[in-house]
């Protein structure tokens, strides 16, 4: 019902945009007149606030993070038409999982892991497509050359698939995936696939190394041209034991809180739960607290205000911007001294004979 009813809407909003002449078609822009009569058309899920349809998808993360288990994860939920997590799969949907660097051996393991483990939490998952990287014989799929990329798509479109899955992007691609013409190629490429069988796309690519970017929409191999190309970002953190899940876009507007996940031994197989959903609570951090400790630090001499921001992230949760701040404002208040070091990068230490600063709790004690 919920089909027929996005069908008449999607077929209302093609009749009133057919009404566009001139400029307005050439170039396909909308008035505002045409604007107000365009009915909202409700937002198709693949995975209800998280994947859309008919869309690209992307997950992102460093080497060992679990972006190829949680997609296999995703995989299952789909195929099966069971909720991610507490996330609900609108219907179950037909997926490939086109894989680039585990090779069949080990994939193949994986699956079975996975079987098992699901199926001893009583959950019945059913097969999913695997697609090794091979075109023919040795050869590997290349989304940059033309005749693969139809390949791919006369595949996809023979076997009814709804959603394709790539892991990673890099190992089915060649040239540098750091470049924005290489990239286009490729999603252009992926837009022809997607116009021609209507599939949805999951892509995986990996964080660059050391790019001191926090934001995990930029941090990615490629994110100059890839963040304009698709719908959702998923950024992957591990820490611990636990993986955390962070919505980095989402076109619709739709950010979810972020979410942990652990992958863990279940009897002889494995699986992939949720630990909880997370409302990070802001935690109150004294002033007292954050100035004991800058000066505790600088007692061992000068020091740079990355490195005291990265030691009272570590010991107080304050964040590096707010470190800088801090910082600043107690050498405006005389209580640090601030010098330019080399490069111009900015250096604390105590001022001259200042004890009180040092050993508050000697002060005290007098």
């Amino acid at each position: 019902m919920q089909e027929i009813e996005r069908a008449k809407l999607i077929k209302l909003r093609e009749d009133i945009l057919s009404q566009r002449t001139g400029l307005e078609k050439k170039y396909d822009l909308t008035s505002r007149e045409l604007r107000r009569k365009l009915p909202t058309i409700p937002i198709d899920w693949l995975v209800e606030g998280l994947f859309v349809a008919n869309g690209i998808n992307l997950v992102t993360g460093k080497a060992g993070d679990g972006k190829s288990m949680f997609l296999l994860h995703i995989a299952y939920m789909l195929e099966a038409g069971l909720p991610v997590f507490d996330l609900a799969t609108p219907r179950p949907r037909k997926v490939l999982m086109v894989d680039g660097e585990m090779g069949a051996a080990r994939l193949e393991w994986r699956t079975h892991q996975f079987e098992a483990g699901y199926e001893a939490l009583g959950v019945k998952i059913p097969d999913v497509m695997l697609y090794q990287h091979a075109v023919s014989g040795e050869k590997r799929l290349d989304l940059t050359n033309q005749d693969d990329a139809d390949h791919l798509t006369e595949m996809v479109g023979q076997t009814e698939t709804d959603v394709v899955m790539i892991d990673p992007l890099c190992c089915v691609m060649t040239g540098n995936p750091s470049s924005p013409e290489v990239m286009q190629q490729v999603f252009d490429n992926l837009a022809r696939l997607r116009a021609r069988t209507e599939a949805s796309i999951i892509l995986t690519i990996h964080q660059r190394k050391g790019s001191g970017n926090d934001d995990p929409a930029q941090s990615y191999i490629g994110s100059f041209r890839t963040g304009a190309e698709v719908a959702t970002i998923l950024a992957l953190t591990k820490f611990s034991e636990n993986v955390k899940c962070e919505q980095a876009k989402n076109r619709d507007g739709c950010l979810l809180p972020y979410f942990n996940f652990t992958i863990s031994q279940v009897e002889d197989g494995i699986a992939v739960q949720k630990v909880d959903y997370v409302h990070k609570p802001k935690t109150e951090i004294k002033a007292e607290a954050v100035e004991e400790c800058i000066f505790a630090v600088l007692e061992s001499g000068e020091k740079s205000r990355t490195e005291i921001a990265a030691v009272l992230k570590e010991k107080v949760d304050l964040g590096r911007d707010s470190a800088f701040i801090v910082l600043r404002t107690l050498a405006d208040a005389g209580k640090l001294v601030e010098t330019t070091g080399h490069r111009g990068s900015l250096i604390y230490s105590l001022p001259p004979g200042d004890e009180t600063a040092v050993q508050p709790e000697l002060q005290e004690a007098a």
